[in-house]
C-alpha cells in the first residue's frame, strides 16, 4: 500500500519474532491504505488500561472525521464518528461510540444489559514513535496488556465471530452464541488450527512464550 512507519517486511518481522499487535501492526498497514487511496489520516492513542496503549487511525472524508480501528480484536464493522454517536450491532455484540470532537468513549453492551467501557479515544496526531514504549510495554511486562497473560485469539467473518481467552471458546453466529471449555493443550491446539487457521510453529511458540501461564494444559 505504499509507506507506512512500518515497511511490509517490518510488520512480518515483527510478527514472526513475537513482537505483532495486533493493534500496532494493523493499523499501520491500514494507514498506509487509506493514503495510498487519497484519504488523509493519521494514528491517534486510545486509552484501554494504561494511557495511550491501543492505536487507532483517524479519517477525514467530506463525510467528517472519523476513528477507525482495525486491530482491536472486536467486530467493529464500520468507523466512529468523531462528533456524535455511532451505533454497531454484529451477532450479539453491541457498541456505543460517543464523540465530543475532542474524544470519543467506546463502550460495549454486555449479554446482561450492563456497559463496559472500552477505551477513550484523544483523535490528535500521534507518531508511531511515540508508541514505542507501549509496544514495548505490550510485549514485556506481564499485567500491562493481554499479551503475556494468557492464550487468546480471534477470528470476525460476516457470520460468525470466534475467540479464544486460555480455556474459554466462544462462538457467535446468526443462531446466537455458544460457548465451551478447552481443557487441555491438545484440544486448544485443535481449535486454533481448525477454528483459526492456526498451527505448527506458530503454535509452539505461543505456548513457549506462554510457559507456567498454561502449564494447566501440559498435566491435563
Amino acid at each position: 500500500a505504499g509507506t507506512s512507519p512500518r515497511d511490509v517486511d517490518g510488520c512480518i518481522q515483527a510478527v514472526v519474532s513475537g513482537r505483532g499487535g495486533p493493534c500496532h501492526v494493523q493499523a499501520t498497514g491500514y494507514l498506509a491504505l487509506l493514503r495510498a487511496l487519497g484519504f488523509d489520516a493519521h494514528l491517534a492513542a486510545a486509552t484501554i488500561g494504561e494511557p495511550g496503549d491501543h492505536l487507532v487511525v483517524v479519517v477525514y472524508t467530506e463525510a467528517g472525521t472519523f476513528v477507525s480501528d482495525v486491530g482491536n480484536g472486536h467486530p467493529y464493522r464500520e468507523p466512529f464518528a468523531l462528533r456524535g454517536q455511532t451505533r454497531i450491532a454484529h451477532l450479539g455484540w453491541r457498541f456505543d461510540a460517543i464523540g465530543d470532537g475532542q474524544e470519543v468513549r467506546l463502550t460495549r453492551t454486555l449479554d446482561d444489559g450492563a456497559t463496559r467501557l472500552v477505551y477513550r479515544v484523544d483523535p490528535q496526531p500521534t507518531p508511531f514513535s511515540a508508541f514505542q514504549s507501549i509496544i514495548d510495554g505490550h510485549h514485556e511486562r506481564v499485567g500491562f496488556g493481554p499479551f503475556l497473560s494468557g492464550l487468546r485469539a480471534v477470528v470476525i467473518g460476516d457470520d460468525r465471530v470466534v475467540t479464544l481467552r486460555d480455556f474459554r471458546l466462544q462462538r457467535y453466529g446468526i443462531a446466537g452464541a455458544t460457548e465451551r471449555s478447552v481443557w487441555s493443550r491438545a484440544s486448544a491446539e485443535r481449535v486454533l488450527n481448525r477454528q483459526f487457521g492456526i498451527e505448527g510453529s506458530a503454535v509452539d511458540a505461543a505456548f513457549s512464550r506462554l510457559g507456567d501461564r498454561v502449564a494447566a494444559w501440559d498435566t491435563c
